[in-house]
């Protein structure tokens, strides 16, 4: 692990947190995951907020379209359910690039997420809804989405005062980096990722014996 990577990975798992706590939305995983990745790069610099860059372990993925999976296994959420790692991670930079086309793409100047989700609390098929809320066939999609990820997509900076934070309050204190990685760990079994908490786990421990 890295300190970028792991930068990542306490953003997107934190994402997470705020998209599922409390919520009583229907959140298909392909949002899911696909808002996490698409946070999990936000940066503060100088006064601005950093949004859409690529996660540094999905850029062979996002850049090599081939590798993308196909949307109805994307929308279903079926992908993410795979037994292979290398499926797994197409899944997740498909999710990136549709979710960075909705955000910051052509179909972000409009509320074409907004009426996606809508159908989906309505309980449609996800799948079904993606064609119903874009009026597209999702062969007719794919092509938009590759066509958009051709011409690079960007990465936006945005005045910090924007924003507004009134009315949030926080505390905060000093955490070790293998308490930090345990805490993580700790998340992601409640978010049912395994996978990650063991990986997480193993960091920790690896950091607490250097410590020592």
């Amino acid at each position: 692990m890295n300190g970028t990577y792991d930068r990542e990975i306490l953003l997107h798992e934190y994402t997470h947190l705020i998209l599922r706590d409390g919520a009583e939305l229907r959140i298909p995983r392909w949002v899911d995951e696909g808002f996490a990745e698409f946070m999990s790069t936000v940066r503060f610099i100088a006064g601005h907020v950093e949004l859409g860059r690529m996660p540094s372990d999905r850029t062979h993925f996002i850049v090599n379209i081939s590798d993308w999976v196909p949307l109805g296994e994307l929308f279903s959420g079926a992908a993410f359910f795979s037994t292979d790692w290398f499926r797994r991670s197409r899944a997740y930079a498909t999710a990136w690039i549709v979710m960075h086309y909705f955000q910051l793409g052509k179909r972000g100047e409009g509320d074409d997420l907004e009426r996606y989700l809508d159908l989906v609390q309505q309980r449609t098929d996800p799948v079904a809804a993606a064609t119903a809320a874009w009026q597209l066939e999702l062969h007719e999609l794919a092509a938009e989405f590759r066509t958009y990820a051709r011409s690079r997509p960007h990465y936006v900076r945005i005045p910090d005062d924007v924003f507004d934070f009134s009315g949030i309050s926080y505390t905060s204190s000093e955490m070790t980096v293998p308490a930090t990685a345990e805490a993580l760990a700790r998340l992601c079994r409640r978010l049912g990722n395994s996978e990650r908490a063991r990986q997480l786990t193993a960091y920790g421990r690896s950091m607490q014996e250097h410590r020592d």
